[in-house]
């Protein structure tokens, strides 16, 4: 070996141990504090109580819907789409039909705009319990503005299922019936 080879050789060894010796540095630099020097750090930063040590949350565990209140917003999704209507159906755990509707009218500003939307999801209600899907006892109707890209949620109605079925027997007349209802909407 020529003594230029070696100085080559030399060159190169010594740059490889330039180049361990800053991984080795970049691993220690970024490696997690312990938990030793976590609770230094911590106590060296000014504050007026003690900060606690982070620890693990637990996730909640979601509550899975019932086999009976997939099958009826399955039929729920069914009759919107039957009606004509493009939406979405959903039972949720508190006992509340929730039905969201794209307005099929240009402008929903008032609950009058939606009324044809609005008694079509009351039907759909009613028709549900008497198919045995009886797990609300109130529905919510939000009638969406497709106006707006996303549409936006103008008009929400909250009814007791208990007024929807006097109004369908005919023991309250519709003026009962609205007077009833808890109505959200920027034009009423």
């Amino acid at each position: 070996m020529t003594r230029k080879q070696f100085l080559i050789l030399l060159g190169l060894l010594v740059g490889n141990l330039i180049i361990c010796a800053f991984l080795v540095y970049l691993i220690q630099s970024n490696r997690p504090l312990t938990s030793a020097e976590l609770a230094v750090t911590m106590a060296a930063l000014p504050t007026d109580s003690p900060t606690p040590l982070p620890t693990d949350t637990p996730w909640p565990t979601p509550i899975p819907p019932s086999e009976q209140s997939l099958i009826c917003q399955r039929e729920a999704g069914d009759q919107l789409y039957a009606l004509g209507l493009a939406g979405t159906a959903h039972i949720a755990p508190n006992g509340r039909l929730d039905l969201a509707l794209h307005s099929q009218s240009p402008a929903v500003d008032r609950l009058a705009d939606a009324q044809e939307e609005m008694l079509a999801a009351f039907e759909l209600a009613i028709a549900l319990q008497e198919k045995k899907c009886d797990l609300f006892d109130q529905v919510q109707v939000i009638i969406l503005d497709t106006r707006w890209d996303p549409p936006r949620a103008q008009i929400s109605v909250l009814a007791q299922f208990d007024d929807l079925k006097a109004w369908q027997q005919g023991r309250i007349i519709d003026a009962e019936l609205v007077a009833r209802l808890q109505v959200q909407s920027p034009g009423d």
